[in-house]
């Protein structure tokens, strides 16, 4: 019931996913808009280029949108109800009503945050192990963890639930994976070789599942109040994002740029 009943989607973004109201609501309407007449936001150049940017690559899939959607429903920093009346579960919610689908997108842009994009950095040089530990004290203190990882040169995000270990060492870390509604999944992770495996890996529910595998640098987790942390546009001068050494789950080209993505 914390998760939702309709499938990750891609493919072309038939109207935008992210707009200049995203943008706004992550960096300022200062940093969005040259000039506002009558209510109308006439865009930077480079703020325009950014949200084309972002929607180019969020047709990849929406998995870290729905994994932090759904987490920050379960811990309770927001309610169903918010983005859709009468919604009492997640499960209630559809993609196409209220302001569901522009909530996803709004999460999923966080990713390409500075704050974030540090922060997986440093995650990334823990080990599988080390990870799983992390997340069992973020699900005990309700910090709104997502869990990510990386194989075959694709990334997916899911929410971790919870972490079981077993008689032979192995641990299990149960999953909502939104591109399987209504299912429990699992990643594996062996301590003795520190490596880990999930055999229903995909970027987004239209592409078919593939077992994915890896160890020390495959693997992050992302707690809330890194998405919630004020960030430069990026770009302002006072952005430090080439200072950003973190993974987003897909990577795309866009005029000369590479940008994060799905």
């Amino acid at each position: 019931t914390d998760g939702f009943s309709f499938e990750n989607w891609g493919g072309p973004v038939a109207e935008e996913a992210v707009t200049l109201n995203t943008a706004a609501d992550l960096f300022g309407v200062e940093a969005v808009c040259a000039e506002i007449q009558d209510d109308t936001c006439t865009p930077l150049p480079a703020a325009q280029q950014w949200v084309e940017m972002m929607n180019e690559s969020i047709a990849g899939g929406r998995c870290e949108g729905m994994a932090v959607v759904s987490q920050r429903m379960t811990v309770g920093l927001n309610t169903p109800s918010e983005l859709q009346e009468g919604a009492t579960l997640v499960a209630d919610l559809q993609r196409d009503a209220g302001i569901v689908g522009e909530t996803i997108s709004r999460w999923w842009v966080t990713q390409a945050l500075t704050t974030v994009q540090n922060f997986n950095y440093e995650a990334q040089q823990l080990t599988p192990t080390q990870i799983a530990e992390q997340l069992v004290m973020a699900i005990r203190n309700q910090d709104g963890v997502t869990l990510g990882f990386y194989s075959n040169g694709s990334g997916h995000a899911v929410t971790p639930i919870a972490v079981a270990y077993r008689a032979d060492g192995i641990l299990e870390v149960l999953n909502y994976d939104n591109n399987y509604p209504g299912q429990i999944t699992t990643v594996i992770i062996d301590p003795s070789t520190e490596t880990w495996s999930y055999d229903m890996a995909a970027t987004n529910a239209d592409v078919e599942a593939d077992f994915w595998s890896g160890s020390t640098g495959t693997m992050d987790y992302t707690l809330m109040s890194v998405r919630e942390e004020a960030n430069s546009a990026p770009w302002s001068e006072d952005d430090q994002s080439g200072a950003a050494r973190g993974s987003a789950r897909i990577t795309v080209s866009a005029r000369g740029r590479s940008v994060p993505g799905a």
